[in-house]
């Protein structure tokens, strides 16, 4: 995990080159470039490159080109020191990121996901899904639904009073929680169970992708009978719609997942997805 702020990179801008300027941790040590001799990209995390030689030097005044306040970078991929032919070459880039301000804004976190093809395959049917375990003060009360037209998966607290367990619980009118995808429309949105209809397994997540339950039978919404995306997709105001409300579930732990999709992914190239993590 790489964390830098907008403070410390303005800082460094005005200060690089004087002398006694003390460089933070986070600007000297931020991921710009790979070691090519290892079979890593030269180019990584973003930065600003004032004599554009392709090479992260901070000392001559070059900065991480983060999003936000403050944002924290993360790089993974499935490579393995013991390859069993089934990597993907696949490479996530993720900026987490937030903005300090008065409003709304600052209780909102920011993710920009760049999704590297680093192999010499086109995958088709790329599916990418963010997974969420809400857990609202106390996670045995929640519900869960989706607002498809808002790209959003949400979950909020089953009553007016979120209880303390075990240290944990709001109390009086508890917030609710949601991630919103900012830049593909959703392909699905879940409510996943642990059960015979779901379990952990890369199939049933599959399946989960694709609208099905883990034995492969279809999502239905049971008020009309028809396939759906979503479950829950209702308001949970309206009294007559399918969400947890209105049918009176009783409330519980609730874990989802939202997915979006392109129908390829070539190789060498980069999917870039947005989200916003709502509360």
């Amino acid at each position: 995990l790489w964390k830098a702020t907008k403070d410390e990179i303005e800082t460094h801008q005005l200060h690089s080159q004087n002398i006694g300027y003390q460089m933070p941790t986070s600007i000297l040590k931020w991921p710009g470039n790979g070691v090519t001799a290892m079979g890593v990209a030269a180019q990584l995390a973003p930065y600003i490159d004032l004599n554009n030689n392709g090479i992260y030097e901070p000392q001559l005044g070059d900065y991480p080109d983060i999003s936000g306040d403050e944002a924290v970078y993360i790089i993974m991929n499935d490579e393995s020191y013991m390859p069993d032919g089934n990597q993907l070459r696949i490479e996530i880039h993720a900026m987490f990121y937030q903005f300090s301000t008065g409003n709304y804004l600052n209780n909102t976190t920011f993710l920009n996901l760049q999704v590297i093809n680093r192999s010499n395959i086109n995958y088709m049917n790329y599916h990418q899904s963010i997974f969420m375990d809400f857990d609202i003060g106390n996670y045995s009360d929640d519900y869960i639904g989706c607002s498809p037209e808002k790209n959003l998966l949400f979950a909020y607290n089953g009553d007016d009073i979120d209880e303390l367990n075990v240290g944990e619980g709001y109390g009086a009118n508890p917030p609710c929680q949601g991630v919103v995808s900012l830049s593909h429309p959703l392909k699905s949105g879940a409510y996943i169970m642990y059960d015979g209809l779901n379990s952990t397994s890369d199939t049933s997540f599959w399946l989960m992708q694709n609208s099905f339950w883990g034995d492969t039978t279809p999502w239905l919404n049971p008020l009309t009978n028809q396939v759906t995306d979503f479950i829950y997709p209702d308001n949970p105001n309206n009294p007559n719609g399918w969400s947890e409300e209105a049918i009176g579930n009783p409330p519980g732990d609730r874990r989802g997942m939202i997915t979006i999709y392109e129908p390829s992914f070539r190789p060498n190239t980069v999917i870039c997805s947005d989200y916003a993590f709502i509360y």
